[in-house]
Order: structure tokens, then sequence, then C-alpha cells
């Protein structure tokens, strides 16, 4: 098995990429290549490596992440390689037939017609080829439990619709190019409609399942409008707690976050959490929390809330908060009483800000992270932004903790100074670009769109950025894991630079990787701000990364008993 991959190839400070070889002219994704991943994927989960937090399988690759301060990239390299090298004999995998119900047309599959005229069939025929063929599942991405399958009859092969619909139904079975795939919650999409199936495809609570796996065989089966039922998602456990904030008006996007659920892309499901992971920890910390305890991420502006006990709470980067009229000093522990009102005024001069509470906030846990992932509709409350008349609940035990107030000291302040000038090293499809644009990437000034993201900036450059003939003769890159920070560019040249609640995989070129340390800087830029990229080395990258960690050990102080404590 070893002999088909190339050797693992750094494309971030903290991951790694193994591939198949590339073929030569277009990539073409194949059965193939589909199983030597999976059970290069199998093999790697069968004896978990030191350090390794995320294995994504693509269609011809597996992007294997890395925590960079407990495994250096070549040590892991060697240890990837050798453990495939052990695996080499071992018999093939396992596989599971599944059979999907499929209600066929009309409301369910509103472009069989289309699709049957466009291809010079009639529905039926459309019907009969879809549900007689044989399916493989490629890999989950691009929603959490979305499986692509290969197996299309090339008779079926069709274009993406023009025109994405902004709403997509929970299991539509779909069609696009040479791929088939099912529709596991309401989603946007461009993919043809022939039907929907029943089935839930993901279950999610403490250790989530998905339906479909990798290297799975199906089959869809024909069934009749009365025969829909849909199946309804097991509940998420109850969570117990007593109410600390009542939601009274909920600011333009506020939601729970912690700093993410590791071990699940593999299901399509990212990492997520907070878009500025520094400033979470930093909240967490004034209080003397987990740095991952739940806490509240505002955008743009925050929301009003109404104390439903005596509680403390943290600030960072809410300047214009108050209680009761008073204004609160960002960057500090508040004691707020039962009653009192807080209210979160503009987020200035970045995008989000963070408003921890001591003890951390109680939601329903996705694979031990409470981190709302709107994207994927999961996490947090019911996966989606806070609304008037939510309640949040702290833990029980949160009402007998008291620890003496704390603020930011000036390595704190410093930790969230503002700046535009984000440090990369070069991605997984660097050598695709240009040389002139890789070798001046620094000079192209970069304009947030107003159309970003949790899940993404996406950028405006002056001038687009273009592939190199090499990149164009390469033609279409196979779909395959991505992580946070990847800046990919689609077909236009205007560059997305991925966020955290990014799809796992990915389908477009990417020509640089913000480091570790810079990530949090992508959640506080602003529509309209122009940013620019300053390439690094990997030894660079890494040692920015630690001189960030050592610093958030001094980032906060206790305020003197003489200062008084910060209360509302």
């Amino acid at each position: 098995m070893t002999a088909r991959f190339l050797a693992p190839q750094p494309v971030a400070d903290h991951a790694l990429r193994l591939a198949l070889p590339p073929s030569d002219g277009p990539q073409v994704p194949s059965e193939a290549a589909t199983e030597a991943v999976r059970a290069a994927l199998a093999a790697l989960l069968a004896e978990p490596l030191d350090g390794v937090r995320e294995l994504v399988p693509g269609y011809a690759s597996i992007l294997i992440c890395f925590e960079p301060l407990r495994v250096d990239p070549e040590s892991l390299s060697q240890a990837i390689v050798e453990r495939l090298s052990r695996s080499a004999s071992a018999a093939r995998t396992s596989s599971r037939f599944v059979e999907v119900p499929v209600c066929y047309g009309g409301e369910y599959g509103p472009d069989l017609e289309p699709v049957a005229a466009q291809l010079g069939l009639t529905p039926t025929e459309v019907i009969a080829r879809h549900s007689d063929a044989r399916y493989q599942v490629a890999f989950l991405g691009f929603a959490p439990g979305f499986p692509y399958l290969l197996g299309l009859p090339p008779s079926l092969h069709i274009p993406r619709r023009a025109t994405p619909r902004l709403q997509v139904p929970a299991g539509a079975v779909a069609i696009a190019g040479a791929q088939a795939g099912i529709y596991p919650q309401d989603s946007p999409g461009g993919w043809q409609l022939l039907g929907r199936t029943p089935l839930s495809l993901l279950e999610l609570g403490p250790s989530p399942r998905a339906r479909l796996q990798l290297g799975d065989t199906l089959r869809f089966r024909p069934i009749a409008p009365a025969d829909f039922v849909r199946e309804a998602p097991p509940p998420l456990p109850a969570v117990v707690g007593e109410p600390a904030l009542s939601v009274r008006a909920p600011g333009v996007q506020t939601t729970v976050q912690d700093l993410g659920r590791l071990g699940l892309a593999s299901l399509g499901i990212s990492v997520g959490g907070a878009a500025d992971g520094v400033a979470l920890r930093l909240a967490n910390a004034l209080l003397q929390n987990p740095d991952s305890a739940a806490a509240l991420e505002l955008t743009l502006g925050g929301p009003e809330l109404l104390a439903e006990c005596d509680l403390d709470v943290a600030l960072v980067g809410l300047p214009a908060a108050t209680v009761d009229g008073l204004p609160l000093t960002d960057g500090a522990s508040v004691s707020v009483r039962r009653g009192q009102v807080l209210r979160c005024g503009p987020i200035r001069p970045g995008l989000r800000g963070y408003l921890a509470v001591r003890g951390g906030l109680s939601v329903p846990r996705i694979a031990g992270s409470a981190a709302t992932d709107l994207r994927g509709q999961l996490g947090g409350l019911h996966g989606r932004a806070l609304r008037r008349g939510d309640v949040l609940l702290r833990p029980l035990s949160a009402s007998g903790l008291t620890r003496s107030a704390r603020r930011l000291s000036a390595v704190g302040w410093a930790l969230l100074a503002p700046r535009t000038t984000l440090r990369v090293t070069w991605g997984a499809q660097a050598d695709w670009f240009a040389s002139g644009l890789r070798e001046h990437l620094s000079e192209q000034p970069l304009t947030v769109s107003p159309q970003s993201s949790r899940t993404g900036l996406r950028l405006q450059a002056a001038e687009p950025f273009l592939l190199s003939p090499y990149g164009q003769a390469m033609g279409s890159l196979l779909s395959e894991g991505v992580t946070a920070g990847a800046l990919q560019v689609p077909g236009d040249g205007q560059p997305i630079l991925l966020g955290v609640e990014q799809a796992a995989t990915g389908g477009y070129p990417k020509l640089a990787q913000v480091i570790s340390a810079d990530l949090p800087l992508i959640g506080r830029l602003r529509p309209g701000q122009t940013l620019s990229l300053s390439p690094v080395s990997l030894p660079e990258a890494l040692a920015a990364y630690r001189s960030q960690e050592r610093a958030l050990t001094e980032a906060t102080e206790p305020v003197s008993p003489t200062e008084g404590r910060s209360d509302a």
C-alpha cells in the first residue's frame, strides 16, 4: 500500500498531506483510489499516532492534522510511513451494504423532469438507471454526514444547477457531474435533486455517528410518496444546570462557543469553535475557567441579557458593555447581580467579542464540545444563534465558585492588538500558481468582502490569482481535506480564506495557509478591511505559535485589593 502513496508533505504548520500520485491529465475519482485511502485510514486509526488531532479523507488523499507543540512533522511523517508499511500486507477491509429508500420526482425531486429532458431520457428511465446502480461512499464532506458517492452511471452525468438553491431539504438525493450524494440537513446547494430519502444520516450526541461511512456500498430503492415518513433523529441528552442569563435581545449574531470538537472531520464535521480562540481563552482566563469553557461569541453588535442569578462574567473585545446603564471594564472580570441587565453595544475595532461566565455555560455537548456550528446546524443552542427568550444555563456547581478578580495584563492586551498582515506558509497546490504571484504575494492587497462569515472570508484582489500553465494542465482538483486558514482559489481567481466553520473537504487549489498563531486574526477582520499576506517558513511559524502560547500564560493579572473589585 505504501508504494502507492507519496511521502507525507507539510501543507501547514499543523498538517501533513498524504496523497496518491496524481494521474496524467484531468484528475478523475476512482474506486481504486478510494479503497487505497480507506485502507490507509483504517491503518492510521487502528494505532493512533501521538499528537494527531484529525484524519480527513478525500478522494485520493488524507489530511493529517497534528498538535505542533507535541510532535514535529518530520517525525510524524516517518511514523506514518512506518505504520502504512506494517499494514501493507493486511487483508482488504470489509465494507457494508446499505439500502437507501428514495421517493423520486414531484415535490421530493423537483429536478427529475428537467434532468431527464436535458439527458434525452424519460423520468422513468432516469429513476431506473439511478436506482439500478451500485455506489461507493468515497468520503464524507461539504456538510456533516454528506456522502460523496462514486458509481453514477455515465448516462446520468450532468452539470450542477446554474443557480444554486438557497434551501435544499434534509434527505435530498442529488447528482452533479459524475457524483451522487445525499444532503443530511437543510442547507444551500447546487446539485440536481432527483428525490428524497426519509432516513436521517447523522446521529449527534456524545459520540456522533454517520449512517453512511467511508467504503460502504449502497443502492437506492424507489418508494411511493405514501411510504415517505421522515425519520426523526434521536434527542440530545438533557442538560442539568441553573438559569444564568436570559436573552432579551439576541444581537446581530450571538452563539455559544468553546475551542471546538476534534476527531469528527471524517464525518464531515470540522473543528469549529470560537472564531477568535485567543480572545475566548483570555475571557476564560479572567475567570480562571478552563481554556475551553463554553462562552458567548458576539459578532458586530452584542445582545441584551438579564441576569437570572448573581454571577461573575468576563468581557473581552466589548468596550461598549454596560450593566443597568453603567459602563463596564473591558478585559476584566465583573460581578453582576440577579435582575441586572447586561447590554453589549457595538464591537470596535474588531468584529467579535466574548462574554464568559464563571464555571462556563451548560448546553448539550456533541463529542465533548458545546460549540455552535451554524453551517452544520449542530451544537450550542439547537445549532443556531441566540434568539429572544432563550435561557442560558450554568453548571449547578458554579454558584459556589469564588475567585479573585482579574484583568488583562499588558501581555494580554498585546495579544489582542489589531493586525492586518497575516503570516502564511505555502499551501498544498502552491506550485499550481504563477511564479510571479508567489514571489510578490506580500504586495497583493486583499479586501474582505461583505459575503464573509464564520465559514470563511471572501477576498477581493485587484488582479485575479492566476494558475500557471502547469496548474491549468492539472485540471480540477479532487476534493480533499482542508483546515481553517487555507487560502483557496476558485476559478474566478478571487481567493477565499477559510474560517473555523469551513467544510471538512474542498475542491479548490490552495495557494497558502495562515499559520496557527495568526488564525485568530481571521475572526477579527471586518468586511471592507484590507489585509496582506506575508510568507514565512515552517520553523518561523512554529516559533510564533510557541511565543503566543507562552504569552497566554502571562496574559492576566490579579486586581489588587486597594483597587477594588470591578462590580456593576
